[in-house]
């Protein structure tokens, strides 16, 4: 990694670091946003200067944090679940379509097992 990238790494986290708690919140909010509009959230954390690590702990000390991110990685399942439509739609190799189909099955599964989950049924004999 050169030292302008490292720089830059640390300017920004430094730069997070200096926000006040709630400063903070509003930023991971924002970019839960971003994320819940079809964004991938490492890329908008990168973005945004928020480090995953501190994001991570951050959402285990708000609630609507917490929260947030939790309706937005349903509203991404959704997102997600549609694309698989449109690649199979529109995609002309198959075996393209296949793979990108089932990266957005496989995300969306993680990110709202209630609604996309596969269900399995044990029979009692």
């Amino acid at each position: 990694m050169s030292n302008d990238i490292l720089q830059a790494i640390n300017f920004e986290v430094t730069e997070f670091q200096t926000l006040s708690y709630e400063q903070k919140i509003e930023k991971c909010l924002d970019a839960l946003k971003l994320f819940g509009e079809g964004k991938h959230l490492l890329s908008v954390l990168g973005e945004m200067g928020i480090p995953v690590w501190e994001f991570t702990a951050l959402r285990g000390t708000s609630d609507r944090l917490l929260d947030t991110y939790l309706k937005a990685k349903e509203l991404k399942a959704d997102i997600l679940a549609d694309e698989v439509v449109m690649v199979a739609d529109t995609d002309l190799d198959p075996v393209r379509a296949r793979v990108r189909i089932d990266a957005r099955k496989w995300t969306a599964q993680v990110y709202n097992r209630a609604a996309y989950g596969e269900i399995y049924k044990v029979l009692k004999s």
